[in-house]
């Protein structure tokens, strides 16, 4: 398709007026921007012009990076160590130094510390303020043996590089500190290493990651990307009091900066896909050819996600035949039109989500975040419906589904037990006890609060104990060396122990120990599943069973799994 003698016409006379009187190009010789100026109109006047956003410019910022530094750890149970002199101990030395620490080598020296290496991987949905999970590991040059139990004294997070065998950073990206919590072999599927942790939403940003635009050399002209920013913001806009704004702003003759609705938070790769399906300059009968196109591309798999994004990015003109891949009888092609339609906020696009979610389940992550940002009521429902089912995924999903569209709900949201964990009570007939290993600490129990019968005494660590009495009451108890023990008797139920483990100054840690072992041995009737929630990376064979993948489905969502796009296709 080309562009209308009008459109061509349009584009030239404004080329012309731009001239070198433009701010983002007085620099250039006007010689330079004539010629510029000239290939720029060819280009657009031919054959091969550029149609969608994709196909003029490419969006950069949308990956995944890391932010390092080194912290102490402090609280271990005499298995902390000295650090070797070298870079590690000069870097840590003069972090301490900044904080007011007076005597940093002797708390290095002491067997409670340990220097920790830290790492927040961030994602290009991140903003200012957002509190991500932090990956704790013992420094190569400490001596220390085990983080277990151990608290993250305040440290700072930047872009870090190691050079010359020096520690080079950058300006503060973010700080952490809290509590950490060393991951259970029944959830890696790996022997537990004591010297690894994590923080659940330790790291907490102190600045945005940002998205841009960059248009391609043979068209870029303050004209291209005013017109590309144009076409964005006819799509996405959003109000700031009563007045109206685009995300796109062109910020130079090649580069636009673009900011994320909400919305899109969930799936980057989503968002910046429908931007490049994005189409500029086009008259009416364009568009409708278009959608033409899309009917006949969407009946066959292969081709069908683009369409789907096309008519995402055309907006209410594509529903008619994206409601038309609802109804196909490929459960892919559906997913992909429910999913835009989610973002379209059209309302049938819920019952189908639900259902590929319960059976598909590469797709389900996706599933669960279309159903999560459709403003209706079905899709609350479907959701609700959702927290029912047998499968711990499904049910833990769609309570973190149900939580992120309404953060007010008091029963998704949970009671905080102190400052150990919040606990869920989701009504049941199917129990299910589930433990988080991200974001919070939070335990969800699905019906009522288990009955606990231990019949073994249990050493959660160190310095904590646990036994049931002869009346099934059971008995916490916590070692303080130069102290009096701390000590608590509580009812034999679940809610009960965790608030006994906070009453003796015990740690999340402590409790995702407990409910480990709790499910080894059978101590609770329940099923105790840790962390089961949709996880990103899983890879779509259109030829394989989804009943052999979901028995092969691996609950690993570390940050290596987090880092990979949501989907893959053989």
């Amino acid at each position: 398709m080309r562009l209308t003698a009008s459109n061509i016409l349009i584009i030239g006379s404004v080329l012309s007026l731009a001239g070198c009187t433009s701010p983002w190009t007085h620099r250039e010789p006007d010689s330079e921007l004539r010629k510029r100026e000239e290939a720029v109109k060819d280009v657009f006047k031919s054959d091969e012009r550029p149609r969608l956003i994709g196909e003029a410019a490419a969006i950069f910022g949308a990956d995944t990076r890391e932010y390092k530094g080194f912290g102490i750890v402090n609280g271990l149970m005499d298995t902390g160590g000295d650090v070797l002199p070298g870079s590690q101990r000069n870097f840590i030395l003069k972090e301490m130094r900044s904080e007011g620490l007076d005597t940093p080598n002797q708390i290095l020296a002491t067997k409670s510390t340990a220097v920790a290496r830290l790492t927040l991987f961030v994602g290009p949905d991140s903003t200012k303020g957002d509190s991500l999970d932090l990956n704790v590991e013992i420094a190569s040059d400490c001596e220390a043996t085990s983080l277990r139990n151990g608290w993250l004294m305040p440290s700072r997070l930047n872009d870090m590089q190691f050079l010359g065998g020096n520690v080079r950073s950058s300006d503060l990206k973010a700080r952490a500190q809290g509590a950490l919590v060393i991951l259970p072999e029944s959830f890696t599927k790996k022997p537990v290493d004591p010297k690894l942790a994590v923080i659940l939403g330790g790291g907490k940003l102190v600045e945005a990651r940002r998205f841009t635009i960059q248009i391609r050399d043979s068209l870029r002209h303050v004209t291209t990307s005013a017109a590309i920013s144009r076409a964005i913001n006819d799509r996405y806009s959003f109000y700031v009091g009563s007045e109206r704004k685009g995300v796109a702003t062109a910020k130079n003759d090649n580069i636009i900066s673009l900011e994320m609705p909400t919305r899109y938070h969930w799936d980057v790769r989503h968002y910046a896909d429908v931007i490049l399906s994005i189409g500029f300059a086009e008259e009416s009968e364009e568009v409708a050819a278009r959608i033409a196109t899309c009917r006949r591309l969407i009946q066959e798999p292969t081709t069908a996600r683009q369409a789907c994004l096309d008519l995402e990015a055309i907006g209410k003109l594509g529903i008619p035949v994206l409601e038309e891949g609802l109804n196909h009888s490929d459960q892919e092609i559906q997913f992909y039109a429910a999913y835009s339609l989610a973002y379209l906020n059209h309302p049938p696009a819920a019952s189908v989500l639900a259902n590929v979610a319960r059976k598909v389940v590469e797709l389900r992550p996706l599933c669960l975040v279309g159903l999560q940002l459709l403003d209706h009521y079905s899709a609350k429902d479907e959701l609700e419906q959702l927290l029912q089912e047998t499968e711990p995924e499904l049910r833990y999903g769609a309570l973190l589904a149900l939580r992120r569209r309404d953060p007010r709900n008091a029963m998704t949201f949970g009671e905080p037990i102190g400052e150990l964990a919040h606990v869920i009570s989701i009504p049941s007939e199917k129990p299910l006890i589930t433990v988080a290993l991200q974001e919070r600490p939070e335990i969800a129990i699905f019906g009522d609060s288990s009955l606990v019968q231990m019949n073994d005494f249990f050493e959660v660590n160190p310095r904590m104990t646990m036994r049931s009495e002869p009346d099934g009451q059971i008995r916490l108890v916590r070692f303080q060396p130069n102290d009096e023990d701390l000590t608590a008797l509580v009812a034999p139920d679940v809610i009960s122990v965790i608030d006994g483990i906070r009453t003796i100054g015990g740690t999340y840690n402590d409790l995702v120990v407990w409910l480990d072992e709790a499910s080894r041995r059978q101590w609770i009737a329940a099923p105790i599943s840790m962390n089961p929630r949709p996880a990103a990376g899983r890879v779509y064979d259109r030829n394989a069973s989804t009943k052999a993948a979901l028995a092969e489905l691996s609950q690993d969502t570390s940050n290596e799994n987090e880092k990979k796009a949501w989907w893959h296709f053989k």
